[in-house]
């Protein structure tokens, strides 16, 4: 594949890919820097995920604490 400039030199296959290679540059910048708050922004979710699931492995331990007591209460009360 041979493009030809206007002052008549043909350019070949390298010298197209260097000059498109030389246009996405700042796109591809501009993408890491993208992933880059992305990935910020998916590990403080993350975290804040790890934090609320701290929270509720709590819950579920004081609610099966009162569910022991009121089992205890009722076969008191039974008995």
């Amino acid at each position: 594949m041979c493009w030809i400039k206007k002052e008549g030199k043909k350019l070949v296959t390298e010298d197209i890919l260097v000059l498109y290679l030389g246009t996405i540059v700042s796109d591809l910048r501009e993408i890491r820097a993208d992933i880059a708050r992305i990935d910020s922004r998916i590990d403080e979710t993350n975290k804040r995920i790890d934090e609320t699931n701290k929270r509720i492995d709590e819950m579920s331990k004081r609610i099966d604490n009162t569910n022991r007591r009121i089992d205890d209460l009722t076969k008191s009360l039974t008995a």
